[in-house]
């Protein structure tokens, strides 16, 4: 309870405005002791009242917030996706979908068991290479040039040039997770669950890049 107090409370800014209501109400509150209630000092009344008024305020404007956060932001190391996806059954039917040329992993780190093809409208095509533990998704967006969707502040960034492309690795401890470059008016992006060495990268990306 401490805790979710403490991280809610750190986001809060009181206005001279908010501070000058909270004062105004306490200010008004009768704060006169009724003949069967003990007699609290006038101090602490007065904190009290004034406490439980800011947390109110604080509440009222942090809660909507912090709800709507849950809901539109990634948390770190997730993929964030975006409303009008469709899954369909194959490559083909997804360069249908989306209009563009759509390149394959032809390796992978590890053993896929299943395939999913998804376009996003006609701006992002996604294929999810799924194992038993771990996932590769690969994304091909018009115009963008981090389709990731991955919002993590990752330690370390490495530049490798694959076929000529430039190709910017996030991840730590030297081995990354996140890939990210160019093809004409395509961003490009590949992210692993398991983070894997530059000399595996180069490999996964050559029919990519």
């Amino acid at each position: 309870m401490g805790r979710a107090y403490d991280e809610i409370m750190e986001h809060v800014a009181v206005t001279e405005q908010m501070r000058q209501r909270i004062l105004t109400r306490v200010a008004d509150t009768d704060f006169a002791p009724s003949a069967s209630v003990p007699r609290v000092p006038a101090a602490r009344r007065y904190w009290a009242a004034a406490a439980c008024a800011a947390l109110l305020l604080a509440g009222a404007a942090v809660l909507p917030r912090y709800l709507d956060f849950q809901h539109t932001v990634p948390r770190p190391g997730q993929v964030e996706t975006v409303p009008g996806f469709r899954e369909v059954s194959s490559l083909a039917e997804l360069e249908a979908a989306v209009g563009f040329e759509v390149e394959v992993l032809e390796t992978l780190p590890f053993e896929v068991t299943d395939t999913v093809y998804t376009a996003f409208g006609s701006e992002m095509a996604e294929i999810r290479y799924c194992g038993e533990t771990e996932t590769a998704v690969l994304r091909k967006a018009v115009g963008m040039e981090d389709p990731s969707g991955d919002y993590t502040q990752y330690e370390e960034e490495r530049t490798l040039s694959i076929n000529g492309t430039s190709v910017v690795l996030k991840g730590e401890n030297g081995r990354y997770v996140l890939a990210l470059w160019q093809k004409g008016a395509y961003g490009c992006s590949l992210r692993l669950t398991e983070g894997v060495d530059p000399e595996t990268w180069e490999q996964l990306l050559q029919p990519l890049s």
